[in-house]
C-alpha cells in the first residue's frame, strides 16, 4: 500500500521530535504494526474483541505523556479516570469503524498519501522526507504498511464523523426561539451594596480565615510575571546600516560555529526483534561468523531495514534514541553490539559500518 511513498527518498535528518507525530498508532491499527498475543480483550463490539495488549499500550502511553505534562500533580484520579476514558473511546472509534464499514464508505489510497506527505513531522526544509518518515515509524517499532493502514481508518472514521456533523440542522421554531431570546428586553430592579459599610458587622477569626485559605489555594494562584526594559526603535529614527567588514563576518561566525559544524554521523546495520531468547540465539550466531545481512533479513522485525540487510543509513546521536545511541556511539567499524533492550519491549542488534567524522563548513564557504 502506497508504495510510491517508500520509495520517494529525501535527504537524511539532523533531528526529530517524535512527539510531534499526532497519529493513531494505538487504535486498531496497532495490530498491524506489533504481532502480540490477543487471547484477551478489554471489550467486545459487534462481535468483535479488542485486544487488551493494545489498550494497555496505548494506556502506557497516555500515562507517559501526562506524567511527564503534570510531574507531582498527576494523581491516582487522573489514572483512573484515564483508564475510563480510553475504554469509551476505543469502544466508540470501534463503532464508528463498523458503521463506516456497512456503508461502504472508502478512503482513496491518495488521500492517505496526501495526509502523510503534509505532516510536519516527516518534512525536511518544507517538504516530506522518507528518511525522517521511515525513522520516525521504526523508532516507535512500526511499519510503514502498518502505520499507513491507521491513517486509513483514522480518515474513514472522519467522513462519518463530517457527514453527521454536517447533516445537522435547526427546524423553524428553534430558529424562531432563538430570535425572540436574542431580541427580547427585560426590566430589572437591584440593589447594590457597599461591602465597607458592612465590615465593623462582621468578626472572622484567624483559624477561619486560614481554613478558607486552604480549602481554596488554587484562588490564590498567580502566573508567573516578568519585568523588562525594553528599547523601540522605528526605521525612520535609525541611520542607513553599513555593510558589515570582513572582521565582522568572521567575528559572526567564530561567535556562532555550531551553525557550521555537520555532526558526527554513523552507519549500522541493525536487527530489530521482540523476543529477547531469540536476540541472544542470533547474536550467538553471528559471533560464531554467521552474516549479519543473511540474519536480519530472515528475522529483523523492522521491514523498512529488513530486505537492505539491516541498513538504517547514516544518524546522528539523538535520532534513535538513547538506548540506541549509547551502544552505537561507543562502537568502532565492525563491531557488534550485545543485545540492547528498548523502552518498546523490543530488542537490537547492532552493527556499525561506517563513520563520518564532525566537520566544519569553511568560512569562505559561507561567507556570502
Amino acid at each position: 500500500m502506497l508504495s510510491a511513498i517508500r520509495n520517494k527518498s529525501k535527504g537524511w535528518v539532523a533531528y526529530l521530535i517524535v512527539g510531534l507525530i499526532t497519529v493513531p498508532f494505538a487504535l486498531f491499527g496497532i495490530q498491524d504494526y506489533v504481532s502480540r498475543s490477543a487471547n484477551n480483550s478489554i471489550a467486545t463490539v459487534d462481535g468483535e474483541d479488542i485486544d487488551i495488549n493494545i489498550y494497555y499500550q496505548e494506556l502506557n502511553s497516555q500515562q507517559r505523556n501526562l506524567q511527564q505534562q503534570l510531574g507531582a500533580a498527576y494523581t491516582q484520579e487522573i489514572d483512573d479516570a484515564i483508564k475510563q476514558t480510553l475504554i469509551e473511546s476505543m469502544i466508540n472509534e470501534k463503532l464508528i469503524e463498523n458503521y463506516a464499514n456497512s456503508l461502504d464508505i472508502v478512503t482513496l489510497d491518495d488521500e492517505v498519501k496526501s495526509v502523510i506527505e503534509l505532516n510536519q513531522a516527516f518534512s525536511v526544509d518544507g517538504e516530506f522526507s522518507q528518511d525522517r518518515y521511515t525513522q520516525l515509524l521504526r523508532l516507535n517499532s512500526y511499519s510503514p504498511a502498518g502505520y499507513e493502514l491507521a491513517q486509513l481508518k483514522s480518515l474513514t472514521r472522519e467522513q462519518i464523523k463530517r457527514n453527521l456533523s454536517g447533516s445537522a440542522f435547526m427546524s423553524s421554531i428553534q430558529i424562531d426561539q432563538l430570535n425572540d431570546l436574542a431580541s427580547q428586553q427585560r426590566e430589572i430592579s437591584y440593589i447594590a451594596l457597599n461591602t465597607k459599610n458592612y465590615l465593623d458587622q462582621v468578626s472572622v477569626s484567624e483559624d477561619q480565615i486560614l481554613d478558607y485559605f486552604n480549602e481554596n489555594r488554587s484562588s490564590f494562584i498567580e502566573g508567573r510575571k516578568v519585568k523588562v526594559d525594553f528599547v523601540e526603535l522605528t526605521l525612520g529614527s535609525m541611520d542607513e546600516p553599513e555593510s558589515p567588514t570582513n572582521d565582522d563576518l568572521q567575528n559572526l561566525y567564530d561567535d556562532n560555529a555550531d551553525l557550521y559544524t555537520n555532526l558526527e554521523r554513523r552507519r549500522a546495520q541493525h536487527i530489530l526483534v521482540e523476543s529477547e531468547e531469540l536476540a541472544n540465539d542470533l547474536l550467538e550466531q553471528i559471533n560464531q561468523g554467521a552474516d549479519f545481512a543473511e540474519l536480519a533479513k530472515a528475522n529483523s522485525e523492522d521491514s523498512s531495514s529488513s530486505e537492505e540487510g539491516g541498513d538504517l543509513g547514516f544518524f546522528e546521536k539523538e535520532l534513535m534514541g538513547a538506548e540506541f545511541d549509547e551502544a552505537a556511539f561507543a562502537m568502532n567499524i565492525g563491531d557488534v553490539s550485545d543485545v540492547v533492550a528498548t523502552d518498546y519491549g523490543y530488542f537490537h542488534i547492532i552493527k556499525l559500518t561506517d563513520i563520518e567524522a564532525e566537520t566544519m563548513q569553511a568560512f569562505n564557504e559561507v561567507e556570502e
